[in-house]
């Protein structure tokens, strides 16, 4: 059976569940169990089945059954997981995943259990904390940095984790002798297990542990975890012992607090590619189209390095507003300030160093004494990196990589310059770290979900692992922990968070959830609207722009959304309505006179939109949108004179496509059909020479041709005139 036919069986044994069609789901796993031979695991089959009859069996005669949800939800769960037990063993012989090939790696070697592989680590701990003579050899923590590794490997792809090497794993992790570094590493690899197979007992470890009094790091880190497992996994039902563990995290002292952060920041995450967009492609390209005349004026001395340090530099000013880009680094400054992820681009490109090709350093904590860092330079760098909180553990480590690979001469110019900066350095690290111990947990789970977001999106294995923040990774969409979000604080801030960096389908679920709670709000039902709208979802967007009205939420801001959103739903009429308002609360408004004049056009009332044409030529003589609008409406009412008039201003201009194109319709009103030929000439050569396009437009504009009483019966012979003109 090959990969693709395995993952058919898994896909057919999961919709039979969801389902209720039990039934076929046992003769399936069967089937498949017999052809494998794995006798065992068909015994197994038979007791599930014989208890799911037997559960049947007092259904059918009547018998009250309390328990019988929490029956058929663990029959449910257990189906599951035969046949996640069953595929895997068929993966493991020939699978080339990093997932089965180092569970091969694993089975080729004898097994050992994760209470012997901690044991050895403790040990080797013991021996680097005694052990004096090697304490200048920065290679002298490797081996217990291997054994570290084997740990998170034998955590990651065993499954089912045994009974005894989940407890040794879990007492491990809250065992706080132990360095934080190999415990989260520990954590993340329960995580990243249960994300390949379901195993609520890893989930229920993960939660237990966030429970534990241990260090924030490794309490968050498995919080984490735990509800992006529980993502991966929202449509299964929950056994009654993980609802059981899971209702008591939620009454746990910082649940709230920490669910809240984490909405938060899940939501910054998906903003990231955004931002990684934006830098890589309109920032950089500037800078460096720039960069030869910085270069040129530092030369003539015309740039002042040290003014522009203490923020007066009137020429990099000058240069910097010309070409727009001031604004573009002042909106990347306003998000990191807000705590966006502005680094992934800068870091993205320094993951290929061999430290990144093995899986389990992706969610190494950053430390100074990692074998790694620890022997580059004097080792200013690596502690100056452990202490800034802006730079997750991935990108820290990027960056001494680099420093490793790089020249001794860089290295040794870098540390010098470190050092030349150190009591200032030292004072803004101080700062920096002031503000994140204010806000640690906060600060703990960004750096967390960056490295994430890192290893999802950059490892050289990405492909084979299943990436939520590809999933529109939104913790209100998890049944099991939907109830968090059930207050009105939480809610404001999601939504108000989710409205500023245009989630706006996510945005519309918090406030309507919010609405379900507090006293109706015109502001709230505005935002509503705003949100759908942008959405497209423009029947319900009016129905909250209309209760906002109601509440007294009236404004010109309401008037304009409430004639767009009409407008999109292709009812001009009533925009209309709305627009006359707006004109009137605003009687000097060029754009209100503008877009009321387009929306008289759609509604086929081209003398009211003359009108508003002539109004906003009056407010604004050389605007060209505004005498395209009137000479369209001329045309339409048949003004043919007067439109080409205006058509004639036009193109002694800047003309469009769509220009010549109208005029070539006017000209053709006018009788004038050699003028209409010339007219559509241009719009064939301003469009590569392909007269097909032309046809299209002409096409699309027949119906309008219609409506001015244009005749349409020789649009053909036009073509071909053209055709032959161009020698077509």
């Amino acid at each position: 059976m090959d990969t693709n036919q395995i993952k058919q069986f898994k896909s057919e044994i999961a919709k039979m569940v969801d389902e209720g069609t039990l039934h076929d789901a046992f003769v399936a796993l069967r089937t498949f169990s017999e052809g494998a031979m794995t006798w065992e695991i068909t015994t197994q089959i038979d007791r599930l089945e014989t208890n799911y009859k037997a559960m049947l069996s007092y259904f059918a005669g009547g018998a009250p059954d309390p328990e019988r949800d929490a029956v058929y939800a663990s029959i449910t769960t257990e189906i599951r997981a035969i046949a996640d037990t069953l595929t895997r063993q068929a993966q493991m012989a020939s699978t080339s995943t990093l997932y089965f090939s180092t569970a091969r790696s694993l089975v080729a070697r004898p097994m050992r259990s994760v209470s012997s592989q901690v044991s050895d680590l403790y040990n080797e701990i013991q021996r680097l904390r005694t052990d004096l003579h090697s304490i200048a050899d920065s290679n002298r923590t490797r081996n217990a940095e291997s054994m570290a590794i084997g740990i998170f490997n034998t955590l990651w792809v065993s499954h089912p984790l045994s009974t005894d090497d989940l407890s040794a794993a879990t007492a491990f992790i809250i065992n706080e002798d132990f360095d934080p570094a190999p415990r989260a590493m520990a954590v993340s690899a329960l995580a990243m297990g249960a994300m390949e197979y379901y195993d609520s007992r890893r989930i229920e470890a993960l939660l237990h542990i966030y429970m534990a009094p241990v260090s924030p790091v490794v309490a968050l880190r498995a919080l984490v975890g735990a509800i992006i497992v529980l993502f991966r996994y929202k449509r299964r039902r929950l056994p009654k012992r993980l609802v059981e563990v899971l209702a008591t995290a939620k009454d746990f002292a910082t649940w709230q607090q920490d669910m809240r952060l984490m909405a938060i920041e899940f939501m910054r995450c998906r903003d990231t590619e955004r931002i990684s967009h934006k830098f890589s492609t309109e920032i950089m390209p500037m800078l460096t189209k720039l960069a030869p005349e910085i270069r040129d004026r530092m030369n003539e001395g015309e740039m002042d390095i040290e003014a522009l340090a203490e923020g007066e530099n009137p020429a990099w000013e000058e240069l910097l507003n010309r070409d727009g880009i001031a604004d573009k680094l002042r909106e990347i400054s306003e998000i990191q300030a807000d705590g966006g992820d502005v680094y992934m681009s800068s870091f993205g490109n320094m993951k290929h160093f061999p430290f990144f090709m093995e899986m389990a350093n992706w969610f190494l904590p950053f430390t100074s004494n990692h074998s790694s860092v620890a022997g580059v330079g004097d080792g200013t760098m690596a502690q100056t990196l452990e202490r800034m909180p802006m730079l997750c553990d991935s990108d820290k480590y990027s960056v001494m990589m680099a420093l490793a690979s790089a020249p001794a001469a860089m290295r040794d110019n870098a540390t010098a310059a470190m050092a030349a900066h150190g009591g200032q350095m030292h004072e803004m690290l101080s700062e920096l770290e002031k503000v994140a111990a204010a806000t640690e947990r906060k600060a703990i789970i960004t750096n967390y979900l960056q490295n994430l977001y890192r290893f999802y999106n950059l490892f050289r294995r990405k492909g084979e692992f299943f990436n939520p923040f590809n999933h529109g990774l939104d913790m209100m969409a998890i049944d099991a922990v939907n109830d968090s979000f059930d207050d009105v604080e939480t809610l404001q801030l999601i939504a108000e968070f989710d409205i500023k960096h245009k989630f706006y389908e996510e945005g519309a679920v918090a406030l309507q959830r919010l609405d379900n709670l507090a006293e109706p709000d015109a502001a709230r039902a505005q935002k509503i609207g705003f949100c759908l709208e942008k959405i497209g979802n423009y029947a319900r967007a009016i129905s909250y722009y209309d209760e906002a009205q109601l509440l007294g939420g009236g404004g010109n801001w309401l008037l304009e959304h409430i004639a767009a959103t009409y407008r999109a739903l292709g009812e001009p009429r009533r925009a209309i309505t709305a627009l006359k308002e707006l004109s009137v609360n605003k009687p000097d408004d060029f754009h209100t006179a503008m877009v009321l004049g387009n929306t008289y056009i759609e509604a086929r009332m081209a003398a009211d939109a003359e009108q508003q044409f002539h109004k906003a030529l009056y407010l604004s003589p050389e605007s060209l949108n505004a005498r395209r609008g009137l000479a369209w409406a001329q045309f339409l009412q048949r003004k043919f004179d007067d439109a080409m008039l205006s058509y004639d201003i036009i193109l002694a201009d800047d003309p469009k496509v769509e220009d010549l194109l109208n005029a070539g319709h006017t000209a053709r009103g006018l009788g004038k059909i050699g003028a209409a030929i010339d007219l559509y000439s241009h719009v064939v050569d301003m469009n590569d020479g392909k007269i097909d396009s032309l046809r299209k437009m002409l096409q699309d504009d027949a119906h309008w041709l219609a409506d001015a009483a244009v005749d349409t019966s020789d649009t053909r012979l036009i073509l071909e005139a053209i055709s032959y003109n161009k020698g077509k």
